[in-house]
């Protein structure tokens, strides 16, 4: 329960007797830390040519790039650090447990090179108070990525020793120092863990486009146009662990290689300070290199192992509606609404094995739908009182609010359209429902100040299959500060006090696992359809029902930087 988990967490961290009673020390959980390190080492190298002409009326852009990235964790190691409470001492220890993967270390190796190119043609056509611009291009892109893991496992010679499991008491270095490489003692298991050398895969991407921009005095403006793309995703070798229980092997579905995406965007300004839009856009986006790897990687900031499912792309249609208004220079009142319509959403969730280890699966799910409201304000106090200070303070702010419908598959591995689906009790994969910021801003000759606070609602970190599976940020707020003065005759040296995070606030991350306890009944087949709210609880955290994952302070940064300009 929460409040037994509440006591071990006091006890461990700040030493407080649980009740005043050093008895209960003995009944307290046990806890225990998780420690990976990722040592990664990355080189990029990138060239770029480009070139800009002019022949009359027409403009010619063109570039070619290469990109080439190698990033290499080297000797990565992961392992658990166990805790006994014994009279008022705590007593940390490893293990080694060969029926477990959870002592290990290895190496990940991984190469891509992009070829990016492309050009385009553009063609003002002006008839009196009519200006026309038309633009025609191309844009490619050539990309190949390998990738080479191996792992190696923590064993106990269990032929000598007699046991699978051998407590590590002490420290670590002592253990590995060579005098326990012996019969009966430890060692790391070399043999071959995966079924082939490397991942390798390519993508050939390919579009045309044509846009037009018509505008009719300073009134009406219309950009519209039209963007066919061809993209081709080639599995060349997959490395995987045949023998890995939480492999999903599933019916492939197709990655349409041709998409046609329109655009339009229409603005109507009745006033030289007042603006009205109305757009629309259809847009892909693409499954990366790193989500089409057949290994599961480990997350230590999750605590879970990454597993990818064959993917497709996510097509967006976005419409919306915006009303602008800028009253004076810097200033602006706007307010619009957002639809979005995502077909094979990508998202990550959540799924916890019996053995109680969190898997996270990177995959898509069949549809959402999100609407949403936003506004902006950001305005200049002179107008309280002229030639004074006011006339150099701004403030600021920003209000976001997101309502989602997400139709999911009832199965991970079953995900063509003729699959089972149903409709979901939660946002996607990183949203929140609302976020906003509120600034204060005073830019003076010499003086500058800034303060900024940003805040959001719950946030879905991970989306689980199962309640016990998700993973939900606690809303959270951080507030950043900026103090700057320019000094010398000409203002040319500048310094700045940065101070960010000043409330420190503490990030929580809990899953509704508790809250969702009762069950429906019927015949329901997922978890998410069989159970419903506790009597008392809400979908958002309850204190004494929902569990705390994890909790923690990022601190305060505070910085100081001076220019001076010659």
């Amino acid at each position: 329960m929460p409040a037994n988990a509440e006591l071990a967490y006091n006890y461990f961290y700040y030493g407080i007797i649980p009740n005043n009673d050093p008895e209960q020390i003995k009944t307290l959980d046990r806890p225990y830390t998780d420690n990976a390190n990722y040592p990664i080492y990355q080189t990029l190298l990138q060239n770029k040519l480009e070139g800009n002409h002019k022949i009359g009326n027409v403009d010619i852009d063109w570039f070619a790039a290469r990109t080439s990235v190698a990033s290499d964790t080297k000797d990565y190691t992961l392992h658990q650090t166990f805790y006994n409470f014994i009279g008022n001492e705590t007593i940390a220890y490893h293990q080694v447990n060969n029926s477990s993967s959870d002592f290990a270390r290895g190496f990940i190796e991984n190469r891509e090179t992009d070829y990016n190119y492309g050009a385009s043609l553009k063609l003002s056509l002006d008839a009196g108070n009519f200006k026309n611009d038309i633009k025609i291009g191309y844009a490619g892109a050539s990309k190949s990525n390998t990738n080479i893991q191996q792992k190696f496992l923590l064993r106990v010679d269990e032929k000598v020793a007699g046991t699978k499991i051998l407590p590590m008491p002490g420290a670590l270095s002592d253990w590995f120092d060579g005098s326990h490489y012996v019969p009966g003692g430890i060692g790391w298991q070399t043999r071959p863990l995966y079924s082939d050398e490397q991942y390798r895969g390519k993508v050939e991407q390919h579009a045309g486009f044509i846009m037009f921009d018509n505008r009719w005095k300073n009134k009406l403006r219309l950009v519209w146009g039209l963007r066919a793309e061809y993209f081709q995703y080639d599995l060349i070798s997959q490395q995987i662990d045949p023998s890995d229980p939480q492999n999903v092997y599933k019916t492939a579905v197709e990655d349409k290689p041709w998409q046609f995406m329109p655009s339009a965007n229409f603005t109507y300004s009745p006033t030289n300070k007042i603006n009205l839009r109305l757009a629309y856009n259809r847009m892909a986006i693409r499954p990366q290199f790193n989500e089409r790897t057949g290994l599961p990687y480990f997350d230590p900031i999750a605590n879970g192992l990454i597993h990818n499912m064959e993917m497709v792309s996510s097509i967006v249609d976005n419409y919306d509606f915006k009303f602008e208004w800028f009253p004076g220079l810097g200033e602006i009142f706007s307010a619009g609404l957002y639809y979005k319509n995502i077909d094979r959403p990508i998202e990550r969730e959540g799924y916890i094995s019996n053995e109680g280890n969190l898997h996270l699966y990177n995959g898509n799910s069949k549809n959402a739908k999100l609407k949403g409201f936003e506004a902006e304000v950001r305005k200049n106090l002179g107008f309280i009182a002229t030639d004074t200070f006011l006339e150099k303070l701004f403030i600021s702010g920003n209000f976001t609010y997101n309502d989602t419908k997400v139709i999911a598959f009832k199965d991970k591995s079953e995900t063509t359209d003729q699959d089972a689906t149903y409709e979901v009790d939660r946002p996607l994969y990183g949203q929140t429902p609302y976020a906003y910021n509120l600034g204060l801003m005073y830019d003076g000759e010499r003086l500058g100040i800034s303060f900024l606070y940003n805040a959001k609602g719950d946030q879905y970190i991970t989306v689980g299959y199962g309640y016990n599976g998700e993973e939900i940020q606690r809303p959270y707020a951080v507030a950043d500060a900026q103090l700057s003065y320019r000094f010398l005759k000409d203002r040319n040296l500048e310094v700045k006090l940065n101070a960010r995070n000043l409330f420190n606030r503490v990030k929580e991350f809990y899953n509704n696992y508790n809250s969702y306890s009762v069950s429906k009944g019927g015949n329901l087949q997922t978890e998410r359809e069989m159970l419903e709210l506790l009597p008392g609880a809400t979908d958002k955290y309850d204190k004494n029902i929902d569990k705390i994952l994890f909790r923690a302070y990022s601190g305060r940064i505070f910085g100081v930087s001076v220019n001076y300009t010659f």
